[in-house]
C-alpha cells in the first residue's frame, strides 16, 4: 500500500472513532412485587442528556414500553387476565439517546404462580380475617379474594377458578374452599381443645386447577377477636342507647314547642285586652284631677253671697254661709257655674 493510501485509512479510522457515541446502560435494575403491585425500577446518571428507555417485559407474554422515567408499574399488565398472572416474566431495559442504544440490562425472573421456577416468588395477602369463638371450637371468616381484590375481580378468567385454604389448630389441619361467586369464605373449626389462635394458608387455583397463587396472612397467627355473643350484646346496647337518646330529644322538642305556643297565646290575649281597654277608655284620663268650681259673681239676687245670707234672708228653711244648707231651695238669683279642669 502506498503512503498516501495508508494516511487516508488512518484518517478515516480516527474520524469514525471520534464520532462514535457510547450510551451507558441503566444500573441496579430491580423488580418488586408487593401484594398486587408489581414495579420495575433502575438507576441512570443524571449527567446524561435526555434519554428514553425501552423496557421489554418478556416470558409467558411480552410487551414493550417507551418511557423517560426510571421506574414503571407493571400491575395492569400482570392482572389483565388469569393467563397473565399465572405466567412468569423478566424485564429488559435499554437506554436510547438519539439513534444510539446502550447495552440492555436484564432483571431477575419473577412470577405469582408458585408452580413456576423463578428467582422472585410473588405472594398475595389474605383479606382481613376474623376468628370468632363459639361454644365448641370457633369459626374463621374472611372476604373471598376474588371479591376483595379489584384486580382479581376484573381479570379475565373462567368460572372454574377457585380459592382453597387450610386452617391449622394444634397440629390439626382443616381444609376448605370457596368458589368464584361466594362473597365470603368461612369454615367451622370443631376442636376438643380451646381454640385461641390458628395458622392460615391459602392457594388460588386457575381454571384448570394447575396454576397456583400463594396467599399468606399478614400475621403469623390469627387469634380470637370477639365471640358472636359479645357482638350481639354490644349491638343491643348500642341500639338501646340510640332509642333512649331519640326519645329524650323528642320529649325536649315537644315541651319546647308547647311552651312557645303557650307564650304566644298569652301574648295574643294581652294584646287583645289592651286593645279592648283602649277602645273603652274615657276622654278624661285622670278623674282625680276633675274639679267643679263655683264662680262668685258678687251679689246674686237681692242679697250677697258670702258669709251672710242669700237674698233677704234665708234660702229655704236654712242659711247659706257658715250655716247649713237646709231643706229650702236656692233662689232664682243664684247662678251656679262649673269649670272642668284636668
Amino acid at each position: 500500500m502506498s503512503l498516501e493510501g495508508t494516511f487516508t485509512a488512518l484518517l478515516l479510522l480516527l474520524v469514525s472513532g471520534g464520532s462514535a457515541v457510547i450510551v451507558p446502560s441503566p444500573t441496579n435494575l430491580k423488580v418488586r412485587c408487593q401484594n398486587l403491585r408489581v414495579t420495575v425500577s433502575w438507576k441512570y446518571s443524571e449527567l446524561q442528556p435526555q434519554t428514553v428507555f425501552s423496557m421489554n417485559i418478556s416470558g409467558s407474554y411480552g410487551k414493550e414500553f417507551r418511557i423517560t422515567d426510571h421506574q414503571y408499574d407493571l400491575s395492569d399488565f400482570i392482572w389483565e387476565s388469569e393467563a397473565h398472572y399465572m405466567g412468569s416474566y423478566y424485564v429488559t431495559v435499554t437506554a436510547i439517546q438519539g439513534g444510539t442504544r446502550s447495552q440492555p440490562v436484564t432483571s431477575e425472573t419473577f412470577a405469582f404462580n408458585s408452580v413456576k421456577t423463578t428467582s422472585i416468588q410473588c405472594e398475595l395477602y389474605f383479606p382481613p380475617v376474623a376468628l370468632i369463638k363459639k361454644d365448641s371450637g370457633a369459626v374463621i371468616s374472611f372476604r373471598n379474594p376474588f371479591h376483595f381484590y379489584r384486580e382479581l375481580n376484573l381479570a379475565k378468567k373462567k368460572d372454574s377458578a377457585s380459592f382453597h385454604f387450610s386452617v391449622v389448630v394444634s397440629n390439626e389441619e382443616f381444609d376448605s374452599e370457596c368458589n368464584l361467586y361466594q362473597e365470603n369464605c368461612t369454615h367451622d373449626i370443631s376442636s376438643p381443645e380451646d381454640v385461641k389462635c390458628v395458622v392460615l394458608n391459602g392457594l388460588l387455583f386457575d381454571s384448570i386447577n394447575v396454576g397456583q397463587v400463594k396467599f399468606i396472612p399478614q400475621k403469623k397467627e390469627i387469634c380470637i377477636t370477639q365471640s358472636t355473643d359479645v357482638y350481639m350484646v354490644t349491638l343491643v346496647i348500642l341500639l338501646s342507647v340510640v332509642v333512649v337518646v331519640l326519645v329524650v330529644v323528642t320529649i325536649i322538642i315537644c315541651k319546647a314547642k308547647a311552651r312557645t305556643n303557650l307564650l304566644e297565646e298569652e301574648q295574643d290575649q294581652e294584646e287583645q285586652q289592651e286593645e279592648k281597654e283602649e277602645e273603652h277608655r274615657p276622654y278624661f284620663r285622670d278623674f282625680d284631677r276633675l274639679h267643679f268650681d263655683r264662680l262668685h259673681f258678687g251679689d246674686v239676687g237681692n242679697g250677697d253671697v258670702g258669709d251672710g245670707d242669700v237674698g233677704d234672708g234665708d234660702v229655704g228653711d236654712g242659711d247659706v254661709g257658715d250655716g247649713d244648707v237646709g231643706d229650702g231651695d236656692m233662689g232664682e238669683d243664684y247662678i251656679p257655674r262649673t269649670q272642668f279642669r284636668i
